[in-house]
Formats: C-alpha cells, structure tokens, sequence
C-alpha cells in the first residue's frame, strides 16, 4: 500500500510542478484530493483493514463512528499520505459539496493537531496561547496532539514544554513514545525517552483480537525487527533503522533498571535488598518485579520504572526475541537465562516466531550462557473435564495449571516445536528430508544442538505405549506431525507417512546403529508401529494455556485407565511385534532405513491386512448386502491403499521411502 500512495505522491507532485494541475482544484462534487484520498483507501484487505475501509466511509458519510479499541496504528501510512498532500499545498479545512472536510476535521482533530499536522510554530504557539485545554484533547480515535508530533521533534518540544500528557494512550492503547519506536523515529524516542514515558501498554491485538495483557515498548520493537514488512505497511523502514530502535529501547530500560536499583539500594534495608542478588556485572531482570513490589510498601515507584513482562519472565522470554537481540541484551548486563516464568517454564521452553533453524540457534546460544536444557517444567497442565469450563469450545481455558511437579523439561519442548515446523512446512518426503538436511548443513553448532536434543535419553513420566519409559524429544517430534493424538481421531495415512519420513530421515543423520543409540532406535520403532496399528496416545501432547503454549496432560487417570482397556489386545500385539523386529533387526545387519524399508515395511502390510471375521448374518439383518469386488483389499498395492486418508488430505505419491534414493526425487512428480 505504501509504494500505492508513493506513486500517487511523485504522480500528483509532477502534475502541480508541471502546472497541469492545482492543489486547490475541485471535483463536481466540490472535493479536493484531500478528501478524495481518504475515500480512496480501499488497499486494505485484512479484516482489521476492511473495518477502517467501513468507518472511515461511515465518518465521511456522517453515519457511523470508528468503533472502540480500534487499533489506530494501521491509519500511520495514511496519515503520512494525507500529510505529503498537505505539504504539496492541498487544503486541510476546505469544505466539499456536502459540507464534510479533510484530515483534521474528519477525524476530530483540534487546532492544536491541525497545527502539528501542519508543522507550523506561529500556528501552534498561538494555538496552545488561546486554547490550551486543547493540548490534552483527543480526536474520535483517542489521539492527542502529542501522537501527532512524532514526525516533527520541534513541535514536540513546543508541546512537552507546554505540559502535554506524555503518557496519554490513544484507542489502541498507544503512547506517543509507542508511535515513536514504531516508526524507528530516533530523535522524537530520545526527547520522550528523557521524559517520565511508560514503556508499557494496558492491551494488544492480534489477529484482529484485543488482548487484556500487558504490553511492553520492548516486545513492540522485538517485534517490528524480527517481521519488519509489517510495520505500518512501511517499507522505508530499513533493518538497520529497525534494530537502532531495539537497542536504543533496551538501553533505555538498562538506564531505568540502574534507577530502580539505586531506588532499592537506599530505601531497602540490607536484608531486603539481598533477597534481589543484585550485582555491578547484571542488571535486574527477573528480581525487578519483586524489588518494585517491596519498594512500593515503602515509598512511591514511578510508573516509568516498571517494564512489564509476560508473565514476569525475563527478557529471555520475550517471544519476538531473536539471536541478535539476545547478545544484546547480554551485553547490557541482562544475565538471567535459566529463570522460570509464572507458567514454570524457562527461556528455552518458550515458542518463537521464527523458524526451527534460528530457534536452534537462539537455544544453543542460551545453553551456552547457562540455560538448562534439562530443567524440568514447574507446573503439570491437565485438561479440564468439560463440565468444569465456563465455555468448553475454548480452546484457552480447557486447561488449567495444577500443583503437583511436572516431569516435562525444556528437551521435550525443543523437540516438540522441531516437529510442528516439520509439519509446517513439509508436505511430502523429498521436503521432509530437504529441511532435516538444509538445517542439518547449517554451521557446526546447529548440528551439535540436533544431536544434543535427539539423542538425549531423558524422558517424562507419561504412561503410554508409543514409548518404553515416557516420552523424550524424538517422541514429542513425532507427535506434533500427527493429530491423532486424541480419543476417537481418525487415522490420518498422510500424518503416519510424515513421521516414517522423519524417522528416516533422523535415523541416517544420527547414526542410530551406533551401540550407545540403540534405545533411541527402539523408540523409532515402537512409534512407528504404534502408529500403524491405529492406537491411541495417552501421553502428553502440545495445546494453550491462557494463550501460552504448553505441552499438557490430556486425560485424568481413570480416562487413561479405561483407554488401556481397551486396547489391551493391541498393546500386547504391540510388544509382541516389537520382539519380533528386535529379533529380526539383530539378525539383519542392516541400517534402521534399510529394515523399515524392508521387513518392516512387509511385516506391518500383513498386520493392517489381516481380515476381522464378519457377521454375515448381523449385517443382513441390518440390510447391508456384502459384494465380492474384481481386486480385494490384499491384491491393492500399499501406495493405491495409502493414497488418500478420509478428510481428503493432501495425497502424497508412492515408491521408495530410502532416504538415499529420495535425494534424487523429482518434486515434479508430485501432486494433490
């Protein structure tokens, strides 16, 4: 949309240079490109974008409002369309045909915006001189003249000076210094940085939602960086420009936090302050909460002191925190990357928003600083029964956080998110295997992690059958492809190809015939026959708690209990299976893909094939009349058997499932 409007700009300007045109000119219906621009906003098409379509339509037609908890950041582009207008000399207050007006009286801005907008110093200072109630006033989106002097630093002065509300929020919940970051405007972040600005706002959105959880300026920033084609729909926002406004942030809350402890340091007595380990070398991180709340019984804490974290983690827990801003944060003194949050969980168990090649990165630079990739989760997360939620189709209040010790660690996690990414973004086995390796070919360390994480033999305590002693990191990858990890799912032959592929694919790269590795061989096989035989987990598997992700336990013990039951006789076909191809394996003295390929491969076909007696009679008195097809089920090759599962997924293609033969795969030949 911003190359839209910069097209129209250079366009219009060449036509005023040129004198073809006047900024003055008029349409039949007595408009000028001001107001035309503002109709013209049709660019927009998420829904967020469609809403602002609709009310700002609905102001010019005098009809509707813009609604509350508008998120007013997505209007920034388009107000810097509207002011280029203004300064190519376009009237802001000219009146149309129907007596509506442009930018400022549009939006009920005051004299004192219209003034900023204009960036003229005669116009404002005589503005703020006959009306400075004015200087506190809000247009219908909750933005102060203070919001709009973000683009002119002289003007912010003139209006701070004059006593203007410097942490006034607009509709979306956005200071003045919020609009600054997010512009990567450094000289208006620095004037409001030397003020008492909160780097905190009360609600987000996402996804077209709004959010009643604190929102720290940090995260903001973290954010724009990590996706910055998203910032406003700017692209003259550079990466470079981007990660200034990161660093400045952060050294601004490194000068906040020296504050706070000087503030601890003189109002708290030595027995307190201890109880913060604060040190020259760090800076608060995880204590500053707890040495606000101790000095707030004492005396009173500037607002501006207070950066707000999800769930009080540290800043190792921001989820938009990538690896470069990681050794930033290091080297201002943030030491705190093995501390848990409110949910029990530390740095390493926490979801990013980038992908598993990066996450692997950021995780072995953590264990390097002294994250631990054993640490056990603090909380057991269950699932509630259905008449315990207020709305049971949540899905983030169908769990709750129990007090009894959980026995997931921060490998289940990292194994976990491996697998979703897996099932993100490969669809078939020739891109299963291209990721593994892409990832895999990546620099020494990323390959060190995969090993660390794979090949470490810690396990849960979850009572299943898929696993000997309770899931470990390869358990949980496989399990995020699939999911059937519920009572009752359908088997899905699309998902129980994906984790053959990936076992493959990590059997060849980890060396799994290696004597020290023959437990993790085991488990590779226990999964993958567990999951041809249709069974049902009973283990923990991935979900949300208050918007958090977390791997939780999805059935009290009487429903584990009863699950078993019934499938005791599967179970035990399980484990006799399992002795079988323990028994078979160690006579073949061949690799894990060669066996799966193999005996494998032809045992489990005869397992899935074996026929259930059928109650002829049963049937008949039901009226289902049984016909002899020309092929039965027997004489179909497994890949026309394992074409299309029954909600009609992605059909995948037969042949070799030999990971050296599927590095020379043609993904032409694949289709949908």
């Amino acid at each position: 949309m911003q190359i839209t409007f910069e097209f129209r700009k250079q366009e219009l300007l060449r036509l005023y240079q040129e004198g073809k045109a006047s900024p003055n000119d008029v349409e039949e219906n007595g408009r000028t490109v001001m107001h035309v621009g503002y109709q013209q906003n049709r660019f927009y098409r998420s829904p967020v974008a469609l809403k602002f379509d609709q009310a700002a339509c609905g102001i010019l037609r005098n009809s509707i409002q813009i609604p509350t908890n508008f998120d007013s950041s997505i209007l920034e582009v388009y107000f810097n369309f509207l002011r280029d207008l203004s300064d190519m000399g376009v009237p802001l207050n000219v009146g149309d045909a129907e007596g509506l007006y442009g930018s400022p009286t549009t939006f009920g801005c005051n004299e004192i915006m219209q003034a900023v907008q204009a960036k003229e110093t005669p116009w404002l200072v005589g503005a703020i001189r006959r009306n400075p109630e004015l200087m506190n006033q809000s247009n219908i989106l909750g933005q102060m003249p203070l919001h709009f002097s973000v683009h002119w630093p002289a003007g912010m002065q003139l209006l701070l000076e004059a006593g203007a509300a410097v942490n006034a929020i607009d509709d979306a919940g956005l200071t003045a210094i919020f609009h600054a970051a997010r512009l990567c405007l450094q000289e208006p972040f620095n004037i409001l940085a030397r003020t008492s600005s909160v780097l905190n706002r009360p609600f987000y959105q996402y996804h077209n939602r709004f959010h009643a959880i604190p929102w720290s300026i940090l995260q903001d920033a973290m954010e724009k960086e990590s996706f910055k084609e998203d910032t406003y729909f700017r692209t003259d926002i550079s990466i470079e420009d981007a990660e200034a406004m990161v660093d400045a942030i952060i050294k601004l809350i490194v000068e906040r936090r020296r504050t706070l402890e000087a503030l601890v340091r003189t109002s708290l007595d030595a027995h307190d302050a201890k109880r913060l380990r604060m040190s020259p070398e760090a800076v608060l991180d995880h204590k500053a909460p707890l040495a606000i709340s101790m000095l707030r019984r004492k005396i009173d804490v500037p607002a501006s002191l207070e950066i707000l974290l999800p769930l009080d983690g540290t800043m190792y827990h921001i989820q938009q925190l990538n690896l470069r801003q990681a050794h930033v944060l290091w080297e201002n003194g943030f030491h705190d990357v093995n501390e848990l949050d409110n949910l029990g969980h530390n740095p390493l168990m926490k979801s990013r928003k980038f992908c598993i090649e990066d996450q692997l990165k950021l995780a072995e630079w953590l264990i390097r600083k002294g994250a631990d990739i054993r640490c056990r989760q603090a909380y057991a997360f269950r699932k509630r029964m259905a008449n315990e939620c207020d709305d049971p189709g949540d899905k983030y209040e169908s769990l709750f956080k129990s007090g009894e010790a959980s026995s997931t660690t921060a490998l289940h996690y990292l194994g976990s998110y491996w697998g979703r990414e897996m099932n993100f973004y490969a669809k078939t086995m020739q891109q299963t295997i291209d990721l593994v390796l892409v990832v895999w070919a990546s620099p020494e360390r990323n390959e060190q992690m995969l090993r660390t994480v794979f090949t470490d033999p810690l396990s849960d305590c979850c009572d299943c059958a898929c696993s000997s002693e309770g899931c470990r990191a390869y358990t949980m990858s496989v399990k995020s492809l699939i999911p059937r990890v519920w009572r009752y799912h359908n088997f899905s032959i699309a998902h129980d190809r994906k984790v053959l592929y990936l076992t493959h694919a990590l059997a060849q790269i980890l060396h799994v015939e290696q004597p020290s590795l023959a437990w993790l061989r085991r488990e590779m096989v226990r999964f993958n026959t567990f999951e041809r035989l249709k069974l049902c987990h009973t283990c923990c598997r991935e979900g949300y708690y208050k918007e958090n992700y977390v791997l939780f336990e999805p059935y009290h013990e009487e429903e584990r209990l009863e699950i078993h039951e019934e499938q005791a006789e599967q179970i035990e076909k399980l484990e006799i299976l399992l002795d079988e191809f323990e028994e078979e394996y160690n006579k073949s003295n061949s690799s894990l893909s060669e066996f799966l390929n193999g005996y494998w491969k032809d045992r489990m076909v005869e397992v899935t094939r074996e026929e259930l007696p059928i109650d002829h009679e049963a049937l008949e008195n039901l009226g289902v009349k049984l016909q002899r097809t020309s092929r039965t089920s027997s004489e179909l090759s497994e890949d026309e058997e394992y074409e299309e599962d029954e909600e009609g997924e992605e059909k995948e293609l037969g042949g070799s499932e030999n990971l050296d033969e599927l590095l020379d795969y043609d993904d032409t030949n694949e289709s949908s």
